[in-house]
């Protein structure tokens, strides 16, 4: 069946592209076949027409770089990589091949690699916002927040309504505790896409660091009603009603985390408290007990003196 399935789509793509090639079609009209096929989404269809190209004109630069992120589309990194790589040493300014390069050693782990593409698709495009965005993100990665801020400030600056540099510095400025700033990211980012459930859940985050329960409620509320599979947005808002000492809602809400997400070591743990705050002690041993087999292994230590 398999084999039946893989025939047939080969069939499929040979039909279409025979079509395209039985024109007789110059580089360029191939290239453009190809990016016709990538805006649709038809990668396999795009990197086909892409290497047709290539092979009428080697130094294609632009060629290699869209079939470059064609191949990205479909986890060929390695592919990727190289015909990046390719479109660079043809064009040594091609600012787009270099952070489409970064993004491939971002991808892999090589993050300082991919902060040197970065920062060479800056230098030979300094407003180029996406660059600015993307050295953020492997900054953060490394750990270094502060210069991801400045980054995304950057991209921002550049970009006004760049959602994504929004979030990204509203994630960075959480954990360096600017509790304000965080706040005024997410909130952005809400404004901007309204629909956005991970911004409601993050700047609950944000009210529940600051004590703001019912603000924090309601925006954990926001992003369950936009996502209602949202595990993580369930958890957030068990957190804050066990805060305000409302055990059984949030018992409710950390086991729907769990139907949701039935490794989630962590509510089990959580739960525990909570049972354990209503004097269920069987109960919470129970979800002790569930959490460590899961590799919860602070769990241990509740079952060691509550448990016996």
């Amino acid at each position: 069946m398999e084999m039946k399935r893989i025939l047939v789509l080969f069939f499929l793509l040979s039909s279409a592209i025979s079509n395209i090639f039985s024109q007789k079609l110059n580089a360029e009209d191939l290239y453009n076949a190809g990016n016709l096929k990538l805006d649709n989404k038809q990668l396999d269809s795009a990197i086909i027409l892409y290497s047709e190209a290539i092979k009428l004109k080697p130094d294609f630069a632009e060629a290699f770089n869209n079939r470059g992120f064609a191949k990205s589309g479909t986890s060929d990194k390695k592919g990727a990589l190289l015909d990046y790589t390719k479109a660079i040493e043809i064009n040594k300014n091609y600012a787009s091949a270099y952070n489409n390069r970064g993004s491939i050693k971002n991808d892999i782990n090589d993050l300082l690699g991919a902060i040197d593409d970065y920062t060479k698709a800056i230098e030979l495009n300094p407003l180029f916002d996406k660059a600015y965005n993307n050295r953020g993100i492997s900054r953060y990665a490394t750990g270094d927040k502060k210069n991801a801020i400045e980054d995304y400030t950057k991209a921002i600056k550049i970009n006004p309504d760049y959602l994504m540099a929004y979030y990204n510095r509203g994630v960075a400025r959480f954990e360096l505790k600017d509790n304000a700033g965080a706040y005024e990211d997410y909130s952005k980012v809400i404004l901007l896409n309204p629909e956005f459930a991970g911004a409601y859940n993050n700047r609950g985050l944000v009210k529940h660091a600051t004590s703001e329960f019912r603000l924090a409620l309601s925006d954990f509320g926001k992003a369950i009603e936009l996502n209602p599979t949202y595990a993580t947005a369930f958890f957030n808002r068990a957190l804050v009603k066990y805060d305000m000492g409302k055990y059984a809602e949030a018992i409710e809400d950390y086991s729907k985390a769990i139907d949701l997400k039935p490794n989630y070591a962590t509510a089990y743990n959580n739960r525990a408290l909570s049972y354990y705050s209503l004097n269920n002690t069987a109960a919470a041993c129970a979800d002790w007990k569930k959490a460590l087999n899961l590799g919860f292994k602070k769990a241990s230590e509740a079952i060691e003196n509550f448990c016996k």
